[in-house]
């Protein structure tokens, strides 16, 4: 997918495969905070995994150790005819962090999103997490609408 070098490293942006499960793994639960049930984790991984599915995820390597990972879901959308793509999780291993890798993995997502005719990538992140809010600041536009989840089992 991508290939960078920078002074002596190398890293590598590529999109997961089967094998990658037990490298993935353990950022996946330090994004999750260790409190994501292993049968969600396996869908999940599944869901990555499979060319027919909607879910995708790909990894930056340096030298074969995965530093962090991008997941993204591409849906239909009214008011466009091209699929959208919604970035679901960014993840740099926080002993990785500001070395340009999440930036890296986001353009890594735009340049896929150009060549295969996107209409837009969207996102959403705390307003408490300020590495993120630092990350995406200059990048994106930010709207100003509220994000309300209603959980169906709380429904009406």
């Amino acid at each position: 997918m991508a290939h960078k070098k920078t002074d002596d490293r190398e890293a590598t942006i590529r999109l997961f495969e089967e094998g990658d499960f037990d490298t993935w793994k353990p950022l996946w639960q330090m994004n999750m905070d260790d409190q994501v049930d292993d049968k969600i984790t396996q869908t999940t991984w599944r869901r990555i995994c499979n060319k027919k599915d909607t879910v995708f995820g790909m990894g930056l390597f340096e030298n074969d150790e995965l530093k962090g990972f991008l997941h993204y879901i591409l849906h239909p959308t009214t008011g466009a005819l091209n699929p959208v793509c919604y970035m679901q999780d960014l993840f740099v291993h926080p002993d990785h962090r500001r070395s340009g890798y999440a930036k890296d993995l986001l353009r890594t997502l735009v340049e896929r999103g150009k060549l295969q005719r996107w209409e837009r990538i969207y996102w959403i992140a705390d307003n408490k997490n300020k590495q993120a809010q630092d990350l995406y600041k200059d990048i994106g536009v930010k709207i100003d609408f509220s994000f309300h989840v209603l959980p169906i089992k709380m429904a009406l």
